[in-house]
């Protein structure tokens, strides 16, 4: 198996060859997992069921609920009486989610059966939440830019964000410091729990949440309709979304995205999942997933007459082909000899009855090249006998198919219809060194 990375600034594509050639690339794609009234933050438990908090209306900020979807795309509501305005949702070691009501300054603790409790009120504007390794719980406050942890009940600052930006978005990150995301201006800052503060990254559109996956950090920016990706150095490049206001799903190269605001990842699967939109009606929005899916990748590699040769399997050794190629100026035909024989005459009787090495018989096919594909009846001679004059017989007994890779690599699959019903492939090398196949192909 080789694997061959390829890196734009849009995407990360993984390219799996096998010894044949045969290739399939991993590439982001973005699809609409359901809808749902729930435009906060996401945070995804172990088992793969994604929590979303509703923070309501923009502007009003009325949402109350925790909006519950599995991996199928089924949803319920999980919890009510988030009051009001959930905002920021995360999940600690043991499966308690934590929401913060923007709007009524509080955080709510809710139990994996559900059990809700207000463990923290008083807070100003909170938004985003996050735990560390050790389940300690922070919180962003929006409305003062500060970073604080909850203990007990009580909410002790950690660092002051500098400017107006409005401390937003929240995640535990890869160096045991915060990230936070500014609402206003999409600026991210780094801050370590002794509250020293820095400037990050910058990211255009106002920021919305973000999360931590790999070696990235993955952003919203909500005004941008962009899904950035940010290195551990800073580096801001384009993750998803084309920057129309829209829903549109595909490579995310042309999706679309309007106004993201939450995302959750999938640590298990490597799935990303995003609130598809933040408008002003009441209803139900798109909630996105960005996965890699696998796409195959064509085979253009063209037949040329340097294929000529011997070639064979090395897990069946002894067993060989031996291709030649009929080239003129209107046809360009390849022939495959493939047989075995003995040194004498076989019994009638049994002579066509199987395949085996005490029968003497030849097949050969030949067939028209297309490309990298020659498509070929498969005839039977039998009846030889080895430096003997005795006459053989000749007859259509399946077909095959020969694919080439490279100079070096080809399938052939088969299909008898006699002496009995027999299919299967057989990956082939060459076994002498190519001589002129190489610079065929390169002209």
């Amino acid at each position: 198996m080789k694997y061959i990375y390829v890196r734009n600034s849009w995407l990360l594509v993984l390219l799996f060859c096998s010894s044949l050639g045969f290739c399939q690339t991993e590439e982001w794609v973005v699809s609409t997992l359901t809808t749902a009234r729930a435009n906060g933050d996401i945070t995804v438990a172990e088992n793969g069921d994604i929590y979303i908090a509703d923070f309501g209306r923009p502007g009003l900020g009325n949402g109350s609920t925790v909006v519950k979807i599995k991996p199928d795309g089924s949803k319920s509501v999980f919890a009510t009486g988030i009051n009001s305005a959930g905002s920021g949702i995360t999940i600690d070691s043991n499966g308690n989610l934590y929401v913060a009501a923007f709007n009524g300054g509080d955080v709510f603790q809710i139990t994996p059966s559900g059990n809700k409790t207000k463990i923290n009120s008083g807070l100003s504007g909170p938004v985003g939440l996050a735990v560390d390794n050790n389940d300690n719980l922070y919180v962003a406050e929006c409305t003062v830019n500060r970073i604080s942890r909850l203990v007990n009940g009580t909410a002790q600052t950690v660092a002051g964000i500098p400017g107006i930006g409005c401390a937003n978005g929240l995640v535990w990150g890869h160096d045991n410091a915060l990230y936070v995301l500014m609402w206003r201006n999409g600026e991210i800052y780094r801050v370590d729990l002794a509250g020293n503060v820095s400037l990050f990254a910058s990211t255009s559109g106002g920021g919305g949440h973000l999360e931590l996956l790999g070696d990235y950090y993955y952003v919203l920016g909500r005004t941008a309709h962009r899904v950035y990706r940010v290195d551990f150095n800073g580096q801001v490049e384009i993750f998803a979304g084309t920057g129309a206001d829209g829903t549109v799903d595909g490579s995310v190269a042309d999706s679309e995205f309007s106004r993201p605001n939450g995302i959750g990842v999938n640590r298990q699967t490597g799935e990303l999942f995003v609130t598809g939109s933040s408008d002003g009606s009441l209803n139900d929005i798109p909630i996105r997933k960005i996965a890699l899916e696998s796409v195959e990748v064509g085979n253009d590699f063209e037949i040329n007459y340097g294929l000529a040769g011997s070639w064979y399997n090395p897990n069946t050794d002894g067993q060989g082909f031996v291709f030649d190629f009929a080239v003129s100026t209107v046809r360009f035909d390849a022939l495959v000899y493939w047989f075995t024989y003995d040194d004498i005459a076989a019994d009638d009787q049994t002579e066509l009855m199987g395949f085996g090495t005490k029968q003497s018989r030849w097949f050969t096919a030949i067939g028209p090249v297309q490309g990298n594909t020659v498509v070929m009846p498969i005839y039977r001679t039998a009846h030889g006998v080895f430096d003997d004059s005795a006459a053989v017989t000749s007859d259509v007994v399946g077909s095959m198919e020969l694919e080439f890779f490279s100079c070096f690599e080809a399938l052939l699959t088969y299909d008898f219809t006699v002496p009995e019903n027999k299919s299967g492939s057989i990956p082939l090398q060459r076994i002498a060194p190519d001589i002129m196949c190489e610079v065929l192909a390169g002209e």
